[in-house]
Order: C-alpha cells, then structure tokens, then sequence
C-alpha cells in the first residue's frame, strides 16, 4: 500500500516494455507497458499514465492498430495539454502527425507537425525539430510538393547531423534519394543511398539498412532494372515482416508487386499483391 513504491514500480515496467520494444518484442513488450499503465491508473499518477500511454501510441502505430494507437495519443494529449509541457506536447503531437499521414489524413498530419513545431520552438528540443520537420517533408511528398518537401528534409538533416542522431539522418538520406529519383537523377540517389548505408553499417542498424536496401530496390525499379534487385527486396520484406513492421512491410510487398510485373513474373506478382491488399 506504499504508494511511492507501486509509483516506482510502475516506471520501472514502463522502461523495460520500452526497452523490449526496441528489442523487437513487441507481445512482451505490450504486456509490460499495459501492466505499468493499470497500475498508474489505479494510483491516479497522471504523468507516467500520459508517458505509458505514448509509448502504446507508438506500439500500437507500428503494429497497424491505428484505432487503438490513436486513442492512447488523444487521452495523453488531453493530459499534457493540461500540464502545458511543451516538451511532451511537441513529442506526441508529432506522433500523432505520424498517425495521421499513415492514415492518409494529411491536411491533419501537416496542422499536427506545424503545432508541434511551434511548441518544439518554445521549448527549445532540438532533437524533436529534427523529427517534426522531417514528418512535415513527408507530407510534402503526398501532395507532391517535392522542393518544398527538400527544404524541410535538408533542415531537419542539418539539425541531426549536428546533434548525432544517426537513425533519422540514415532516413532524412534515403527520402532525398527518392526525390532524386523523381526527379530522374538516378546518380545523386545511389550516391544519397550509399551516405546513408554507410551510417547504418557503422553504427549496425539492422533496421536502417533493409530500409536503405529497401529504397534502392525502389529506385532500381523506376530505372528499370528489377532484376538487380529482386532478391534484396525479398530479404527486406522478410525482415519487416518478422519484425512485425507494417508500414515498411507493405512498401517492400509492393515494390516487389512492381518488380515481379515487371519480370512478367505473374506468380510471385499475384503473391506480393494479396499480401499488399491483406494489409489493407
């Protein structure tokens, strides 16, 4: 009945189920985070109740369960609105830009992104910057606004190589080797895929390198040359797919949907195509 102990108690769950998560173990993951998130909920601690509720946000966003996902960030936002923390609002409103533009709201995602930004200003987390603008590049691109989508990739490139964080400049790396690609030039987007290969392979990110395998398979496709590429992606979507990974699994299905089309390889087409409208 010590309260401070079970408050304890339950920040410690938290931080293994997060600590799982990067681990790739999602089920374990979830069982630790909802056992930390009913008991701060039976002792009314709201602050790791709205953090708890984040982190499921994130889980469930990257598991595909986007309705879940989506009310973890809403009953955390209501929270640290409250509280006006502008650091935590900045985080989830960003997460919730994520959400957003995954589910195809992109007018919300870019409100999200740029009320996220504003509170990332006043807050001064530069690291969070970094990511709010590469999620407002990201809406760029589905309304095909490719230079202003660039502008916004190069800040938040600037902001992470200063401060280190390789993953995003790893990703910041291989969204401007697709808008190279868009634009034809095929030689600046190997040149970009390698620069962000080479970050993955010297901090062995296993996930930031099928992804840069995974858009060069993609750029190879537009050039023309799926051949080169079909065994590479194949291994990728194996590896989003163990890893439960449902975005970056559905890209790789469809690129080799595209691949396989075009080797009139109509077997391994129709294969990757029910696995792209299965996730649907």
């Amino acid at each position: 009945n010590d309260l401070p102990l079970w408050k304890v108690k339950a920040e410690a769950m938290r931080c293994i189920g997060i600590c799982l998560d990067k681990q790739n173990k999602p089920a374990e993951a979830l069982e630790w985070l909802d056992r930390a998130l009913s008991i701060s909920l039976s002792i009314k601690d709201k602050e790791n109740t709205a953090i708890i509720q984040l982190a499921l946000g994130v889980m469930y966003e990257n598991l595909g369960k986007y309705n879940l996902s989506m009310a973890m960030y809403q009953s955390a936002l209501d929270h640290w609105r409250q509280t006006e923390n502008f650091i935590w609002l900045s985080n989830l409103l960003n997460n919730l830009g994520v959400l957003q533009h995954i589910t195809g709201d992109y007018k919300a995602a870019i409100s999200s992104y740029e009320l996220a930004l504003k509170h990332a200003h006043r807050s001064g987390y530069a690291r969070i910057q970094a990511f709010i603008l590469t999620g407002i590049g990201d809406s760029y691109i589905e309304f095909n606004a490719i230079d202003e989508a660039l502008s916004a990739y190069q800040q938040a490139s600037a902001i992470a190589k200063r401060i280190h964080i390789h993953s995003l400049q790893v990703y910041l790396y291989t969204q401007e080797a697709v808008i190279a690609c868009m634009k034809g030039n095929f030689p600046e987007s190997y040149h970009l895929i390698e620069k962000a290969r080479d970050i993955a392979n010297q901090e062995n990110m296993m996930m930031e390198i099928n992804m840069c395998d995974l858009e060069y398979g993609g750029i190879k496709i537009k050039e023309g040359k799926p051949h080169e590429v079909v065994e590479l992606l194949e291994h990728a979507c194996s590896f989003f797919e163990l890893g439960e990974h449902k975005v970056q699994s559905e890209k790789a299905s469809l690129y080799l949907t595209l691949a396989y089309g075009q080797l009139n390889n109509h077997e391994m087409l129709f294969r990757h195509l029910l696995k792209v409208l299965a996730r649907l």
